[in-house]
């Protein structure tokens, strides 16, 4: 069975941008999905490109301030290779008006966290989009649901941001 790192990097071509692209990733509590999307995402620009053309980070809809990354959440991460800077230090927090204003790209790891974003915040609609497929929460599973979870936001991420003309 393959890491989620080894289908990113096994799939996607050499992308590499000259302007910086900010990516706000968002799901339900910020402790499985999003910081998940955000530390494989920033990890494999950092691997692609040295210094960073594009940055994620992450944030919740509906869960409480500064809750860690789950153990699950970080073991799987672990497993597939990305650096523990990109994870071990995050902290949930709720998604602001400022943080939609200041990305670039506002990505809900499911279709109805992108609907709920838009519902919030209107104004900022045009930038608000969902992963090319929803990523079921792991949240109360298993490791070998993590694995799949990070399997499956690998392939997302692959599709949406790092195929070839993606930015």
């Amino acid at each position: 069975m393959s890491n989620g790192a080894e289908l990113l990097e096994y799939q996607t071509p050499d992308v590499k941008d000259s302007v910086p692209l900010r990516v706000l990733f968002v799901c339900t509590g910020n402790t499985c999905r999003s910081p998940m999307a955000e530390a494989l995402f920033n990890h494999t620009v950092k691997t692609r490109e040295g210094i960073p053309s594009r940055i994620a980070a992450s944030a919740c809809l509906f869960a409480a301030e500064g809750a860690p990354i789950s153990s699950y959440a970080k073991e799987a991460l672990a497993e597939a290779s990305v650096d523990a800077a990109f994870y071990e230090a995050h902290r949930a927090r709720p998604v602001t008006e400022e943080m939609v204003r200041e990305a670039d790209v506002v990505v809900g790891i499911t279709a109805r966290h992108a609907m709920e974003l838009i519902l919030r915040f209107p104004e900022h609609a045009a930038k608000i989009e969902a992963l090319p497929l929803d990523v079921e929460d792991p949240f109360a599973g298993d490791m070998a649901t993590y694995r799949a979870c990070l399997s499956v936001l690998s392939y997302a991420l692959a599709m949406r941001f790092f195929a070839e003309g993606n930015v």
